[in-house]
C-alpha cells in the first residue's frame, strides 16, 4: 500500500467514527428507572437460637482478653514449634505492644534467662 491510501483509509475511517459519535449524540437518551424503595420490614418475628452476649458478658471478655494474649505469647515462647512462635510475633505481641505496653515489659521481666547449651 501506497502513503496515499493509508492516508486516505485513517482519515474515512476517522471520519466514520466522528459521524457514529455525532448522530449517537442527537439522540434523546432515556433516563433510567429511579429506584424501587426497600419492602416493609417483616411483622414476623423469629427469636434467635444464637446466645447473644449481655453487656456484661462483653465487658468481662474485653478485661480478659489482654491477659490471654499475654498467656498465648507466653505458651508460644516455650513451645517447640516455631511456626506457633512466628504467629505470636507477628500478631498477637503487636496488638499487645499497641494497648499495653506495660504487660509485655512485665512478661520479658518473668521470663528467665536462657540456659547456655
Amino acid at each position: 500500500m501506497n502513503r496515499t491510501s493509508i492516508i486516505t483509509l485513517v482519515a474515512v475511517t476517522l471520519a466514520g467514527i466522528g459521524t457514529v459519535l455525532w448522530l449517537h449524540a442527537t439522540e434523546p437518551r432515556k433516563p433510567w428507572p429511579k429506584p424501587t424503595p426497600p419492602p416493609p420490614a417483616s411483622p414476623v418475628f423469629v427469636p434467635s437460637k444464637e446466645h447473644a452476649s449481655s453487656v456484661e458478658e462483653i465487658e468481662r471478655e474485653a478485661l480478659s482478653h489482654y491477659q490471654q494474649l499475654e498467656l498465648a505469647i507466653e505458651r508460644s515462647l516455650v513451645a517447640k514449634d516455631p511456626q506457633q512462635r512466628e504467629t505470636a510475633f507477628t500478631f498477637l505481641l503487636p496488638e499487645l505492644l499497641q494497648v499495653e505496653p506495660k504487660r509485655i515489659v512485665a512478661m520479658v521481666v518473668r521470663q528467665e534467662p536462657p540456659s547456655a547449651p
